[in-house]
Order: structure tokens, then sequence, then C-alpha cells
């Protein structure tokens, strides 16, 4: 369908809308409503997306509340229903198939006229093509395969609004030849290694993990789960890239001006994920992995970018905790979800598929994700997709902690300053040499840097040899190969290190001409002659 308008928001969220359709459900007395309930969502989630459309071609039904206005033929309100011609009551004829104006404008009895054409066999319904056809034999549509992606998304709808209903749901009268059906506790996301079709499990299941998730509407209101180039069968990887800017854009990836819909979403640096659409995407290109035919990727695979920047001037830009732990919950989320069908080796970087990581032809030139080791990262992500869903929220630190027992036990000793600690970190400073740790300050991270470089620079001033080589070397040659300094901040130190070599061994000159001809600093005071 198309909209004319929309209100600033719905007359119902789509968790009440679910609960009231539920209701209808089990007030027919359906034999499974749950069932019954997921189907006529899939039918509301195709035809208006959750609206109350108004359609100016059959005026009456402006006199009903609504919240939007569509031009699709004569159709109105939720279900999209029309009948004969505009504003016409047809009675009892046969071709009165949506009934009056009046129920076709409100909720209960729209879906109680769409349960009414439902026929029996939904009850054998096990998938989303079987749903879809249980839907198009009642709605007719001009695009009969539309429904079935709605299946695992209307699943899970039903499952929040029954599981977080603020107030019970209507009761049900009993019958009196059959007990009145009652409601199951919501089950939780369960793997589904068998999904097939486009991902539209990927908010629920990525909030299940304790990610921050969105979904990307544009500005013409077409969702995330109605965008793409074709619609997926089996989804048996995920590519990995950076964006090379932390200022990329929903939109951009949404509506790239050369590739269209360019990834599935955009994990952004403080670790939130907005999803741009659910179909195929244009992100992986050329390129080749053994067991996957050159080109073939993007049809198999969904995509994340991560907002990263990185370039010449930021070679070695360091990944943002937030961003890095977001990716990693997404990335076994899904393997998780898919079990087998996406086993966490199947998580590839860009430059993997498409670049020098590629071991059979490099068909891109492919850099990204850069700075990322992929070996370490699918090591984090199998982590996450062992220990299952989680309800608590993504933190910072969650991707370290996991580091071995033995390991932070030696920390919590060098920061106490414990003695049991055989092995110690490379000290940051720039007079630093491989293998040598300054034990003067701390936990001998940047602390430990500055202290140590005061400590050098005060001591070659000083005379003392072993420091003023320490300065010289570093003047001449930069910090020594190996070490933190001679990575990060080369040419900032070996200046530092030249602008203080034409004061070694100044300090006990500069102290005699200011305390005069005294003598020696370490003799003894003269006595002074008597009168």
């Amino acid at each position: 369908m198309s909209f004319v308008q929309k209100n600033p928001t719905p007359l119902d969220t789509e968790e009440n809308i679910a609960r009231r359709v539920h209701s209808v459900s089990l007030k027919r007395g359906q034999k499974n409503p749950e069932l019954c309930s997921v189907i006529t969502l899939m039918g509301i989630r195709q035809e208006s997306d959750f609206w109350n459309p108004w359609n100016r071609k059959d005026p009456s039904s402006e006199r009903y509340d609504h919240d939007s206005e569509s031009n699709d033929g004569r159709s109105v309100g939720y279900l999209q229903q029309q009948n004969g011609a505009p504003g016409e009551d047809l009675g009892d004829s046969p071709d009165n198939w949506w009934g009056p104006m009046v129920c076709r404008m409100t909720l209960e009895c729209a879906v109680d006229t769409f349960q009414d054409r439902m026929s029996e066999d939904y009850q054998s319904v096990r998938d989303a093509w079987a749903a879809n056809g249980i839907v198009q034999r009642i709605q007719g549509s001009g695009v009969p395969d539309a429904y079935a992606k709605h299946w695992d998304y209307c699943w899970s709808l039903l499952r929040r609004a029954l599981a977080t209903s603020p107030t019970p749901l209507t009761p049900v009268v009993p019958s009196p030849v059959k007990p009145a059906p009652t409601v199951p506790p919501a089950p939780v996301i369960q793997p589904n290694p068998g999904h097939r079709g486009d991902p539209l499990y990927l908010p629920e299941l990525l909030r299940a993990f304790g990610v921050s998730v969105s979904t990307y509407t544009d500005a013409e209101g077409v969702p995330w789960d109605q965008r793409g180039h074709g619609d997926f069968g089996v989804i048996d990887y995920v590519i990995w890239h950076h964006t090379g800017s932390v200022n990329e854009t929903d939109e951009g990836i949404a509506h790239h001006p050369a590739l269209g819909l360019a990834a599935t979403g955009l994990i952004h640096p403080d670790g939130h994920v907005t999803l741009t659409g659910s179909g195929i995407a244009w992100h992986a290109g050329d390129g080749i992995w053994p067991g996957v035919p050159r080109g073939s990727m993007n049809q198999r695979s969904v995509g994340f970018e991560c907002a990263y920047s990185w370039g010449p001037e930021e070679l070695h830009n360091p990944w943002p905790e937030a961003q890095l732990n977001a990716m990693i919950r997404v990335g076994g989320a899904i393997s998780w979800y898919l079990q087998g069908t996406l086993p966490v080796d199947h998580q590839l970087a860009h430059k993997e598929w498409a670049g020098a990581d590629n071991p059979i032809h490099n068909y891109q030139g492919k850099p990204d994700p850069a700075n990322l080791d992929m070996d370490w990262f699918r090591g984090e992500v199998a982590k996450v997709a062992a220990a299952g869903p989680t309800n608590d929220p993504a933190t910072e630190e969650d991707w370290m902690s996991n580091v071995n027992a033995d390991r932070l036990n030696k920390a919590v000793d060098k920061i106490l300053g414990g003695g049991t600690m055989p092995e110690k970190w490379d000290s940051r400073s720039i007079f630093a040499r491989p293998g040598g740790v300054d034990d003067t300050v701390g936990m001998e991270l940047f602390i430990d840097a500055n202290a140590f470089n005061a400590w050098v620079i005060l001591g070659a001033i000083a005379g003392f040899e072993p420091y003023a080589d320490d300065v010289r070397r570093v003047a001449e040659e930069g910090p020594a190969e190996g070490t933190f300094a001679a990575e990060h901040y080369p040419e900032n130190a070996k200046a530092l290190a030249q602008a203080f070599v034409p004061l070694i061994g100044s300090a006990p000159a500069a102290l005699q001409a200011i305390l005069g001809p005294t003598g020696s600093l370490t003799d003894p005071p003269k006595k002074s002659a008597k009168k």
C-alpha cells in the first residue's frame, strides 16, 4: 500500500495491537490462538504496518478514528479492506466481503471478519510460506508472496506483547462444549538454524544479547524491513566492514548514492546498532572464498558497517570499546541463532573476502575492518555464542571480562605491589628497550612513561652517563624497535630527546654558576680564621 499522510504517532502501539488481536483470537475460541494471532498480524503488518488509514476514495472512512491516509484503491483500515463501490453497503450480498465501514475501520471487528474467513487448515501451519498461503487466500493481494517475510517478526511481537501486557487480556467465556483456551507463558527466542528469508528476527535477537538496537525508517516512511535488493534465502555468512569515518549516518547506509542499501546495519562508535535494511544489501562486492563462488556473497550474507575512522593520518586508530563490544555481541547473537548454518568461522572481514587476507585471490584490495585481528574477534564472538542470550545491557568493559584468573591475579599483584608476578607489561616510555620495564611507578602504563621520561632526562642533565646515552640514542635513532613508543609516537619522541641533548651534563655547571666559586660541591665547608 502507499500512504498520502501519517499523523506524528499511530493510534496504538504494535504491542497493544498484538494484544487486541490475540483477544479476538481467544474470544473466538480458536484452537491455536497464538498461531491464529500471528497469521492475522502478518496480514496487518504487510497491509498497513500497524497504521489505521482512511481513504478519500471512500470518504465515509474519514468519520472513524484514523491516524493516516491511504490512496491504495479504496482500501481502508488495518487490513486494507474494501467493498463494492465507494460507500456502498451491500447488506447480505456475498460481495460484501468485509462488512460496513465501521467494521473495516475498527480493529477488533476487522480482525474478527478476517479470522472468520480463515480456513481451518491454518492449524497445520508450521512455517512462513504456509502462513503466507493462508493470508493470501483471504486478502487476494497483487503481491501474493509478500506476507511470508513477517513470520518471525510477528511471532516475536506477540510473545513480547503477551509477556509485557499491562492488564489482563479479555477473559474467555467458556463454551458449554469445550473449555476456555489458556495463554501459555511466552517463550523466549530460540535458535533456528533452519531459518530462510530476510532476517526479521534481528531486533528481538540483538536485544536478547544486550545490544542497543533500533530500526531505520526513511523520510518517505519506508521501514527497514521493506528495503533491500531482493529477498534472502539461506544466510550463512556475516561480513564485517568499516566506513572510514565516524560520521557515517544511517541514511548514508540505507540510501548510498551508488549502492542503494549498502549494509544490513550500522554500528555506531557508542555501540548503538541501527538496522537499515532486511533484504539483500550490496556490501561485499567482487570477491571469492573457499566454498563461495566469486561475486555471490551479497546474496547469502548480512553485512555490518562500523562507523570507524581510518586513513593515512589514523593508521593505528584504536577501536572504541563500546563499539567493539557491540560488534562481538552482534556476531555472537547471529551465530547462536543460526547455529551450524552460520558458524563462527563464517564471520569474515571484508578484507578476507575481497582483500589481501583472501587465501585465493585479492579482487578489490579491501583493508577493512582495519586494526582488527579477525582470529581474535572470532574467538570473542564464539564466547558470546556459547553463552547464549543475556538481558544485561552491553558495557564497554564486557569484551575484556574473559581475562583468565591467572592473568587477573597477576594484574592485582602488580597494582598492589606484590612480588609474585613473573612477567611484566612493556613500558610506554620513549627510553624503554624491548623486554625492559621500569618499576618505579604504579602499573607502568602512561604514568610510568611520564615518570621514567622525567627520570632519564633529569639523570642525563645531571651528567649520569647511562641516562645520557639513552637520550642520545633516542635523539639519533628514535625509540627502540618493539616498544610502545616506537609504534605510536616515534617522531615526537625523537624530537623531544633532541631538545635535551644540548643540556646533557649541564646541571653541575649551572649549579656552580649559581652558587659561585665556593669549591667542590662535595667538600666540607671551610672554617673562617679567627681574628
